[in-house]
């Protein structure tokens, strides 16, 4: 059966993510049914990655009670590959909110509260608005196994396939000039283009 996380294994959490006890403890009791990751591992950092990029959680505060966290996406086969590591690193349940085709198309996956609270002990900026958003600082501790996942679900959520490049784009400066230093581990050398004309980006990133 599903079991909640000891004390002890949450204590060992906070220490992988270089929390303070205190500051772990004052987010809530751990949910049941549900269990956190004791270690960063290339599925966890992935689905880091995508919500980063498309993740969003019901309430501003991601603090606040049945706070669900959601992916929007028009592509089911992405919804369902990140409600599958969703699944597997958290060991609960992803919902399906699938709509008309046609219309809107805002296919959706969400999940507990608890992963939302989770996301936000490992840094509170993954769920920022848009522009307040900034890459965890523990990506930077992790194996290059690991980073490389976490920029593949970075990608699968904002990236896109250009003319002559791969892009990402985003409203947060943090991120591209982030993912610019993250990409250097790979010896991929990218450029940042601003895009002024488009209110709600801050600009591109790109690589050929």
């Amino acid at each position: 059966g599903k079991h909640g996380t000891s004390k002890d294994n949450y204590d060992k959490i906070l220490s992988t993510l270089s929390i303070s006890q205190e500051e772990g403890y004052s987010f809530a009791a751990i949910e049941k049914n549900a269990e956190m990751p004791l270690y960063t591992s290339e599925e966890l950092l992935q689905f880091i990655g995508y919500v980063l990029g498309d993740g969003n959680p019901h309430y501003p505060d991601p603090m606040a009670p049945s706070n669900d966290l959601a992916f929007t996406d028009k592509d089911l086969d992405n919804l369902a590959l990140y409600k599958g590591i969703g699944e597997r690193v958290f060991i609960a349940h992803g919902r399906y909110d699938l709509q008309t085709p046609g219309k809107d198309e805002r296919n959706r996956v969400f999940f507990s509260s608890h992963v939302t609270r989770f996301l936000h002990v490992v840094d509170p900026f993954i769920l920022k608005r848009s522009r307040q958003r900034r890459v965890p600082s523990i990506i930077g501790k992790c194996t290059n196994k690991e980073v490389g996942a976490f920029l593949r679900g970075l990608y699968d959520a904002e990236g896109s396939v250009g003319h002559h490049a791969i892009v990402l784009v985003s409203s947060s400066k943090d991120i591209i000039d982030a993912v610019q230093m993250l990409l250097l581990r790979f010896g991929i050398h990218a450029w940042i283009e601003t895009r002024s004309n488009y209110a709600k980006s801050f600009g591109k990133l790109a690589y050929a």
